[in-house]
């Protein structure tokens, strides 16, 4: 569930720049489209994304009570279609706190230093295709707008507002539904993400400011090595 309240992943407009340097970047559409239309363009304009690494910050709060000062976080991420993640989360004003998310597509960690000087937690497992475990697969797919992977875990529903849209997924599996309620995907004009929402059954609302997003750049090979146990 840790999994879940840190990364119920990538999240609101905070203010702030967004900062997105996007290849093979669609038009958006000029006139008024259907849904189907609309999540057609939505779905091709990512098709070309092959990795996004960048920054973002994150902070959680309750459902019933957005005001409040809530967790927050900064991190950066580095994404590789189809399965490969490396996010590290540290916390504003903690100089030793850090906590990675990485998988090479064969098995995936999570290490948390919460003290320099101590032994960081490890936790290594195997990947698992289409199993509901592997949260963080499932919101980095999010963030990707994976077609395959979002269409199999959710019902889709995206809204038009001028220039930009919001994609708005419900969870299809009760698997996924004891974990995210719901999830709201922010693109810009040009159909990237630029913010994911994601409410819990829990009341946990977890909101990210992506403040860099950098498309289809190479990533070395060693970004993505899994720790040793």
């Amino acid at each position: 569930m840790r999994s879940i309240v840190h990364v119920l992943f990538l999240i609101v407009l905070a203010g702030g720049s967004v900062a997105l340097v996007a290849a093979e970047t669609q038009p958006a559409p000029a006139a008024a489209v259907g849904v189907d239309d609309l999540l057609q363009r939505v779905i091709a304009a990512q098709r070309g994304v092959t990795s996004i690494s960048g920054r973002f910050s994150q902070r959680t709060v309750r459902i019933d009570d957005p005001e409040q000062a809530g967790d927050t976080y900064s991190a950066h991420f580095d994404l590789l279609a189809p399965d490969k993640y490396n996010i590290v989360y540290t916390k504003p004003g903690d100089d030793e706190y850090r906590l990675r998310y990485c998988s090479d597509g064969q098995n995936r960690a999570q290490q948390e230093q919460i003290m320099l000087g101590q032994a960081p937690d490890l936790v290594v497992r195997p990947v698992t295709n289409g199993g509901d475990d592997d949260a963080m697969a499932r919101i980095t797919a999010l963030f990707r707008l994976d077609p395959v992977a979002i269409t199999r875990d959710f019902t889709i529903a995206p809204h038009r507002h001028g220039d930009t849209w919001t994609v708005l997924l419900v969870p299809r599996s009760p698997g996924m539904a004891e974990r995210i309620q719901r999830v709201e995907v922010e693109l810009d004009a040009s159909l990237r993400t630029k913010a994911v929402r994601i409410d819990d059954p829990r009341g946990n609302r977890i909101l990210i400011a992506i403040e860099e997003a950098v498309y289809n750049s190479p990533l070395p090979p060693e970004t993505f090595i899994v720790p040793a146990p």
